[in-house]
């Protein structure tokens, strides 16, 4: 633009600022119109962020994808409530303090609360939950402890309780809800079609099966990490993480043959999801069975480890789904809201007399890092394949086509060649660190070996079933990140400047 040479100034305009309810920008493809690229939302960066938004843009609109990862800032985890004219003015006024004011693992928000609730928030409420708040919805991060919003590297005020519930799970049994999350009905002729064009397992499973699948992008990486249910030959239904409800769904529609005769509905609101976990799990389901034929229905025999079904339960009809994401014995309850309410009266008759008690978030994460289990957003994303983070298993290599497979397909000869991948996922022990003396790891701390940083944690706790730190890790080594040179030893982690 030759002109801006000789403009000069013209006129100063001093005025508002455009911050976002998170207080990070939106870039990238518009969920609602297709062909229409957003860069808004700089939160008083604009200059500061403008040659790193103008090349992401860029390689976005000639590339079809940037050259690294941009999923905290894509436009499309922004949700329709959030244009609520309301909500944006209490929530941008506090996103000022983000940019601004300090930051600490699990400081929690204050503006416009209350937004969404699932069925059973006031169950939840009465029974001591202490929420935070996650894209609106309102979610239990542990029971009988007051949220005391202040920073800790080790024992904090609901450690106890955290404590209890991780117990639970092990020894009894533990109930979380987990309504918030997702749930997409993917139907129609083609919507087999739609979903292992996007998927990197095989897709084409029995009824009644539920297949753990990443979404890929076309260099292989994660663009999402979900459960896919077959409930019939033509409807499927995906279970998502609550922060990717508008992301997944735009993903599975762009990708698609505009061809294909298909539908994605977001049936989020229409079900609430229940999961039960632990040893007495199964006897307290078979409880509400009311029948011989029905507790049979619910045996490790009729419902193997990634089946699902529908059952009678108490008085509903729910699908029980056998999976777990704290490593326990454990099935996920799919029930019509409507219905929920008598399902959990059912199930805390039965159960507490067992030992059953709620559990949180703080304590579901806890568990799923002492498992091993990986957090979209956390440990995976864009730039991330499943033979980096541990995931081959969930790639159908017989599949005739899915976005990503040929990457994928030279990733594993390489593999077979040199024993590892240049960067890998590991999980990590750090010993001699207590529950109450800490530090704990958290989140990005980084790894050493021989005198360089290898790698950084990408999420991590207290394990209070095994009782020590775990987490997990990204670890980079040129020539490949190899089961000898990790079996070597000699890694240290950096946690708050200690070693």
């Amino acid at each position: 633009m030759p002109k801006l040479e000789t403009l000069g100034v013209r006129t100063y305009f001093n005025g508002p600022e455009s911050f976002t309810p998170d207080g990070r920008p939106y870039l990238g493809p518009s969920a609602e119109v297709e062909g229409v690229y957003i860069a808004a939302g700089m939160n008083s960066n604009g200059i500061l962020n403008s040659g790193g938004v103008g090349l992401t843009m860029a390689q976005w609109l000639i590339d079809g994808t940037p050259s690294r990862s941009m999923l905290p800032l894509l436009a499309v985890r922004a949700h329709p409530f959030q244009q609520n004219t309301a909500y944006v003015r209490e929530r941008a006024a506090e996103s000022v303090g983000f940019h601004y004011g300090l930051h600490w693992a699990g400081r929690e928000v204050n503006s416009a609360r209350g937004v969404r609730r699932v069925p059973l928030h006031s169950r939840m409420d009465a029974a001591g939950a202490a929420f935070a708040e996650r894209i609106g919805w309102e979610v239990p991060m542990v029971y009988g402890a007051p949220w005391q919003d202040k920073p800790s590297l080790a024992w904090k005020p609901w450690s106890a309780q955290v404590q209890e519930e991780s117990l639970a799970a092990r020894d009894t049994a533990a109930l979380v809800d987990q309504s918030m999350y997702a749930k997409l009905i993917i139907q129609g002729p083609d919507a087999l079609k739609a979903l292992n064009r996007v998927c990197s397992a095989q897709i084409d499973v029995s009824v009644g099966t539920t297949v753990y699948t990443p979404f890929l992008n076309p260099k292989g990486g994660i663009e999402a990490d979900v459960t896919v249910t077959r409930m019939t030959e033509t409807r499927f239904l995906v279970i998502t993480g609550h922060p990717s409800q508008i992301r997944d769904q735009h993903y599975i529609t762009r990708n698609a043959d505009p061809a294909w005769r298909f539908e994605v509905f977001d049936a989020t609101a229409a079900f609430a999801l229940l999961s039960l976990h632990g040893p007495q799990s199964r006897t307290i389901l078979q409880a509400l069975a009311g029948t011989a034929a029905g507790r049979d229905a619910l045996s490790a025999e009729a419902l193997a480890f990634g089946a699902a079904r529908e059952v009678d339960l108490a008085h509903a009809r729910a699908w029980v789904i056998r999976r777990s994401f704290v490593g326990e014995l454990g099935f996920e309850i799919l029930v019509s809201s409507e219905f929920v309410d008598g399902i959990y009266e059912a199930l805390m008759a039965a159960g507490e007399p067992l030992g059953m008690r709620l559990m949180g978030m703080f304590a579901l994460n806890a568990c799923r890092i002492e498992k091993g289990f990986l957090h979209f957003g956390h440990d995976i994303g864009e730039e991330d394949t499943p033979l980096e983070t541990g995931l081959g298993f969930t790639v159908g290599w017989d599949k005739p086509a899915f976005i990503g497979r040929e990457v994928l397909l030279r990733q594993r000869e390489a593999l077979r060649r040199h024993g590892g991948t240049d960067h890998r996922t590991a999980c990590i022990h750090v010993p001699d660190l207590t529950a109450e003396a800490g530090p704990y790891l958290i989140h990005n701390e980084p790894i050493w070996h021989s005198g360089s940083i290898v790698g950084q944690v990408t999420s991590g706790d207290f394990g209070f079933r095994l009782d020590g730190v775990y987490g997990l890790a990204t670890l980079h080594r040129k020539g490949g990140v190899t089961p000898d040179w990790i079996s070597g030893g000699g890694f240290d982690v950096q946690i708050a400047g200690q070693h």
